[in-house]
């Protein structure tokens, strides 16, 4: 266990020293707002496409990161939406990253907590190479080593990223587990129902979006 935790830290130090090769200028006034869409199964890539919709494309080019191994519904609705780059425009930045999904249940504990910290390595390395200016995610489990990593990064690279989590339509009266674990940690916890407005640093902002189910 000792061998696999220094084994661990060094891949970590590794990737830190390959982003700070990364740092490159912060964004310029006028200039594009790099931003990472983080990308879930199935209704979350739904729910995403709506909330894109409110931003101004033509200030945002756009990556995104999604669950690896996972083809449908994920990522054909954003792609069809067009949001590469400004206004649908292709732009030399856009990518599409893939991050394990974390998995603590189930029958076999110690393989779902290899994975997640698998995640959060890759998160750490995917984060500190785009150098994003905006990270947005609306709930999906890869949202947690995403924006964890995107306040590591922040830390250890002295950037300034803004990370944003919309919790999902379907969360009405309770938290998500995935917004338990975020809430304390990004710049903006925005809430779609009233009842969830009683957290802490939460911003309720009604019926942003409609979500054909």
């Amino acid at each position: 266990m000792t061998i696999v935790i220094v084994g661990l830290f060094a891949i970590f130090v590794a990737f830190v020293c390959l982003a700070r090769r990364n740092l490159g200028p912060r964004r310029k006034k006028g200039t594009l707002i790099k931003t990472i869409v983080v990308l879930g199964p199935g209704g979350h890539s739904r729910e995403m496409v709506e909330i894109l919709k409110l931003l101004d494309r033509t200030r945002h080019v756009f990556s995104f990161i999604r669950p690896s191994g996972s083809t449908s519904g994920v990522f054909e609705d954003v792609s069809a939406f067009k949001l590469y780059g400004s206004g649908g425009n292709s732009h030399p930045w856009t990518a599409v990253r893939t991050v394990p999904s974390p998995h603590l249940s189930g029958k076999f504990p110690v393989r779902g907590i290899a994975t997640l910290v698998y995640s959060f390595l890759r998160s750490i390395f995917v984060i500190s190479s785009l150098n994003a200016d905006l990270v947005i995610s609306n709930g999906p489990g890869i949202a947690v080593p995403v924006l964890l990593a995107t306040r590591i990064v922040n830390l250890l690279l002295a950037r300034k990223t803004k990370t944003i989590y919309i919790e999902s339509m379907c969360r009405v009266d309770t938290l998500s587990k995935s917004g338990r674990i975020l809430r304390p940690f990004v710049d903006k916890f925005v809430v779609l129902w009233p009842n969830l407005a009683k957290y802490k640093g939460t911003t309720y902002l009604g019926s942003m979006i409609h979500t054909p189910y």
